[in-house]
C-alpha cells in the first residue's frame, strides 16, 4: 500500500524483495507474507519507521510494525526542527506548532500575508482595499473542500510521479516546426519586446516566430499537470544554444549540440542539466526559466546572425519562495514541485540577489515548448560569464 506520501511501504527481511503489501487482504505484493509475518521478522524502533498500515476513513496512518500513528514519525517541515509534526483531531500539521510554522513561512517572503492554502507561499489576492484570505478563487474553493475531508500530509502531492528520462535520439521526433503568422506572430514578438527590460537597453530585433508542434511532448506534459493539485502553469522563456539555420529553412538539425532544434525533438532532457552554464546554478541541476525576454537573452548563443529563445509553458505546480540560493539540491524542498526565485525575496540587500524574477522545475515533463524567437542582437557569443 502507499503511506501518506504516496510511497510504496512495507519492506521484508533482507532477503524477500518484498516492497509493499496490498490494502485488502493485508498480503505482500511480492512474497506473499501477510502482514503479520512482516511485523514479526522486521523489528522497528519508534520514530525511526516509515512504514504506515492504512487506516481508510481517517489522515492517520498506523505504521504496520510499531503500531506507532504517523503523527509520530513524520517530522515538522522547519528543516532545523526534529520535532514531530503537531496532530489533532485527526488533522496531521506540517509543522510542530505554531511558532515553527509561521517561521518557516516568514522565512519565505510571507507571514501575515501570505494564502491560507497549505503548501502556497504566494500573497493574498488584494482587490481595491480588501484583502482576501487566498491568493486566488482556486485555493480559497480547495480549501474548503479539502476542510471538508480533512487535511493531511497527502494533501500537498498525494502521488508525485516518478521522474521519467528522455532518451537523446532525435530519428523517431513527431515534432513539426512552422513559421507563425498573422496575429499569432505579432502577439509573440510584442511579449517579446514588452518583456525586455529597458534598462538593457532597446530589444533584439525579431525575425521570425516559429510554432513548435510535438504531440510526445505535449502528452508528457498533459499527463504530469493532470497529477498536480494545481499545474500553476505559466509562460516562460529560456536562452539555450542554436548551431543552425533553422531559422532560414524551417528544418530541425540533428545536431545534438543545437539545444534549439534538440528541445524542438525531444523537449528539455535531464542528461543536459549544466551542459550549457555550468559555473553557477542558484537552485542546483534543473530547467531555468523567466518571464523577463532580456535576462534569458544573456544565456542564448546564436549561429550565423540569429539567436533564439525558447517559450514555454511551465507546470510550476507548488513552487518554494527561495530566499537563499540552493545550489546543491537536485529536487525541490519536500512537498513543493519547483523553486521560484523573486527580486526583493531572494537575498534582499545582499550581493547576489536575484535582478528578475526566475522558476527552476526539475522535470521534463514540466515543461511545453510552444515557440521558438529568432532575432538579432548583440552578435552571436554567449554574453554571461563565469561569476
Amino acid at each position: 500500500m502507499k503511506d501518506l506520501q504516496g510511497k510504496w511501504r512495507g519492506r521484508c527481511r533482507n532477503d524477500c524483495e518484498c516492497q509493499s503489501f496490498e490494502s485488502s487482504g493485508r498480503q505482500c505484493e511480492y512474497c506473499g507474507h501477510d502482514a503479520q509475518q512482516h511485523k514479526e521478522l522486521t523489528k522497528c524502533s519508534c520514530g525511526q519507521c516509515e512504514q504506515y498500515e492504512e487506516d481508510e476513513g481517517s489522515t492517520v496512518h498506523e505504521c504496520s510494525y510499531c503500531e506507532c500513528s504517523a503523527d509520530k514519525h513524520i517530522k515538522c517541515s522547519l528543516p532545523s526542527c526534529t520535532k514531530p509534526c503537531y496532530f489533532e483531531n485527526g488533522r496531521l500539521f506540517d509543522y510542530c506548532g505554531r511558532t515553527h510554522a509561521k517561521e518557516h513561512l516568514q522565512g519565505h517572503g510571507g507571514g501575515e500575508n501570505l494564502c491560507r492554502y497549505p503548501g502556497c507561499l504566494r500573497t493574498k489576492y488584494q482587490e481595491g482595499s480588501r484583502l482576501h484570505d487566498f491568493c486566488g478563487r482556486t485555493h480559497a474553493t480547495l480549501f474548503v473542500q479539502e476542510q471538508q475531508r480533512g487535511f493531511g500530509r497527502s494533501f500537498q502531492n498525494p502521488q508525485t510521479p516518478t521522474p521519467i528520462s528522455v532518451p537523446l535520439n532525435f530519428s523517431k521526433s513527431r515534432a513539426v516546426v512552422s513559421r507563425a503568422t498573422g496575429k499569432e506572430e505579432g502577439s509573440e514578438k510584442t511579449r517579446f519586446m514588452q518583456l525586455w527590460d529597458q534598462s538593457k537597453g532597446s530589444p533584439g530585433t525579431v525575425k521570425a516566430v516559429f510554432t513548435i508542434t510535438n504531440p510526445d511532448v505535449k502528452q508528457r506534459f498533459e499527463q504530469y499537470t493532470s497529477t498536480l493539485r494545481q499545474a500553476n502553469v505559466g509562460t516562460f522563456y529560456h536562452g539555450t544554444v542554436l548551431k543552425c539555420n533553422v531559422a532560414e529553412t524551417g528544418r530541425l538539425c540533428q545536431n545534438s549540440a543545437c539545444g534549439v532544434c534538440g528541445i524542438s525533438h525531444i523537449g528539455f532532457a535531464p542528461q543536459k542539466l549544466g551542459t550549457h552554464i555550468q559555473w553557477f546554478l542558484r537552485f542546483g541541476k534543473a530547467f531555468y526559466f523567466a518571464t523577463n525576454s532580456s535576462k534569458c537573452h544573456e544565456y542564448t548563443e546564436g549561429y550565423s546572425r540569429y539567436r533564439a529563445l525558447m517559450c514555454c509553458d511551465v507546470a510550476q505546480g507548488s513552487s518554494c519562495m527561495a530566499k537563499d540560493n540552493m545550489k546543491d539540491v537536485t529536487q525541490p524542498p519536500g512537498g513543493f514541485d519547483s523553486i521560484t526565485g523573486k527580486k526583493g525575496v531572494h537575498r534582499p540587500g545582499q550581493r547576489g540577489s536575484l535582478n528578475f524574477d526566475e522558476v527552476a522545475v526539475f522535470r521534463p515533463d514540466a515543461i511545453l515548448p510552444k515557440y521558438i524567437i529568432f532575432y538579432e542582437r548583440d552578435g552571436i557569443a554567449l554574453i554571461a560569464k563565469p561569476q
